[in-house]
């Protein structure tokens, strides 16, 4: 089993993808950057010279952001649960229980079975929890058939929806760890800085 240290650090390096895509994202917004590789992950697949091609670097990076997100979101509550676990062996039962749940239900029922604290999805900031992981099992799972690309088109998937995503996802996991009590304000602050500042739209 994973160390706390360990979990800290993969959930720290996947919140620092979710931001570095969120923040690129953010410049392509008014059609500023299109095919031409400004992105240094995109430009490295795009030299590759893929036969088919491949995403356009808007969509690749509205890709990227919901997908990390998803992988944040899924490390920050698992690693929550064994730390209530480790502080609390009652919730042993609990914890196996949630193993079998899909992320998202875990976000809503740790807080509610041991905070007795019910939080709103039909509603943000954690409603985009809810639309993250509907977004990235059409994604992870590549349902062409229902017709995937177009999800990721402008048309339907604007940036500022999915930058919205992203900042909800950020307000949250504050308010996660405001009920789960982790972290005062100051301290949750000092210690993700710039990364959970909110982007602008």
């Amino acid at each position: 089993m994973a160390s706390d240290e360990e979990r800290v650090e993969i959930w720290n390096t996947y919140l620092g993808l979710a931001n570095f895509f969120a923040n690129e994202l953010t410049k392509t917004k008014n059609g500023n950057v299109e095919n031409n590789g400004n992105n240094k992950f995109y430009s490295k697949i795009f030299k590759l010279d893929l036969k088919g091609g491949i995403l356009p670097e808007n969509e690749f990076l509205k890709l990227a952001t919901i997908l990390i997100c998803n992988l944040a979101i899924e490390a920050r509550i698992n690693h929550m649960i064994e730390y209530e676990i480790k502080k609390d062996k009652t919730l042993n039962g609990l914890a196996k229980n949630l193993e079998w749940c899909n992320t998202k239900w875990k976000w809503f029922l740790l807080p509610f079975y041991t905070r007795n604290k019910k939080l709103d999805h039909g509603n943000p900031p954690h409603q985009a929890i809810c639309d993250l992981y509907s977004l990235r099992n059409d994604l992870i799972h590549i349902t062409y058939y229902k017709d995937l690309k177009s999800k990721l088109n402008d048309s339907n998937l604007s940036v500022n929806k999915v930058i919205g995503y992203y900042n909800n996802f950020i307000e949250a996991m504050f308010d996660l760890n405001k009920i789960m009590y982790r972290l005062s304000q100051n301290e949750f602050t000092e210690k993700y800085g710039d990364v959970i500042t909110k982007l602008k739209i």
